[in-house]
């Protein structure tokens, strides 16, 4: 199965361990659940910056193409780098979620860890912390049903001034390589920032 084929069902059926596969259409028809994109920003980077990516770098996490990224190549603690999200829309909607996924490709010479990050209200989050060994690519997926800051459920102003993104680390620094072609750091590939939404002005949150 192809790297795409694999990105696409997981995104679709986080919870394939189950063996319970519902269709999507059928979900909107029962339950009323709108899935919302939010996307990126193209002005400029957000409150974080520790991975040092220009705009033009920041833009290979979301532009769905596996061959490019953002890299770790120097951090042995976890440096964050952070984007504003766009979505600009006020509704009658709650935001009953909000998903950070990631896709981390490792490679034969270094390992490291990354982590989803979501900066609200003045303060960062942290979502997984998940291993990125070999030169496996590892998809890894984080959701908030509530705003961690307020504990209660999403707002669109929260929405419309939420900066999300990811923290990288290597387990030891890269040693000099001869071979020039192997990479010597880690890269997030991709970034998928979403959220649902149950149609209506009353909805019983689950705490």
């Amino acid at each position: 199965m192809s790297l795409q084929k694999k990105v696409d069902r997981y995104l679709i059926h986080p919870d394939k361990k189950t063996g319970r596969y519902v269709t999507i259409i059928t979900m909107f028809l029962i339950i009323g659940v709108v899935y919302v994109s939010f996307y990126f920003s193209t002005t400029g980077l957000g409150t974080y910056n520790e991975l040092k990516c220009d705009p033009l770098e920041w833009s290979n996490v979301w532009d769905r193409n596996t061959e490019t990224g953002v890299d770790c190549t120097q951090a042995t603690s976890f440096k964050t780098t952070t984007h504003p999200v766009v979505y600009n829309v006020t509704n009658d909607y709650y935001v009953d979620s909000v998903s950070i996924t990631l896709l981390v490709s490792g490679n034969e010479v270094i390992d490291g860890d990354a982590q989803q990050k979501l900066y609200t209200h003045g303060n960062l989050y942290t979502g997984n912390t998940f291993a990125v060994d070999g030169v496996e690519h590892v998809l890894n997926k984080y959701t908030w049903y509530t705003n961690p800051y307020t504990s209660e459920p999403w707002t669109w102003d929260e929405i419309n001034s939420l900066e999300t993104g990811f923290a990288m680390k290597l387990d030891s620094l890269p040693l000099l390589s001869l071979d020039r072609c192997i990479p010597q750091s880690i890269r997030v590939l991709e970034m998928w920032v979403n959220g649902t939404c149950v149609q209506g002005s009353v909805y019983e949150f689950e705490q």
